[in-house]
């Protein structure tokens, strides 16, 4: 059963897209949160956020809106966070920053591919 986990989760991580726009950080402050979101090898998603004078909060939920996750963090030296989605079911998720004023989402979507198989020839 640990060997089939394994499989699940690095079929996760490796079929693992997003649809997103990346933002550049310059280090100045803004009103929306500039949110940059990017896949990793891993079955792992990775927030970062451009500082921001005001606190926040990171919200993740699933294509219902249930929410999954939420937290309350300080924008003021940037953030950086990084979100295990190797458990999650196949779907579409929403990433969400607020910083009291405006919200900045991202969407990505989590889907398996079948394992792929290759054929090597040796002399």
């Amino acid at each position: 059963m640990n060997a089939m986990k394994k499989v699940r989760t690095l079929a996760l991580g490796l079929a693992l897209t997003l649809s997103l726009a990346t933002a550049t950080f310059a280090g100045q402050l803004t009103d929306a949160p500039q949110i940059s979101v990017a896949a990793t090898t891993d079955a792992a998603v990775k927030l970062l956020v451009a500082r921001q004078d005001a606190k926040g909060q990171v919200t993740l939920k699933d294509e219902t809106g249930h929410v999954l996750y939420q937290s309350n963090v300080n924008l003021q030296n940037g953030l950086y966070q990084r979100f295990n989605v190797a458990e999650l079911a196949t779907g579409t998720y929403q990433l969400s920053v607020t910083n009291g004023r405006e919200t900045t989402t991202k969407t990505f979507v989590v889907e398996e591919k079948p394992a792929s198989r290759a054929v090597v020839f040796r002399s």
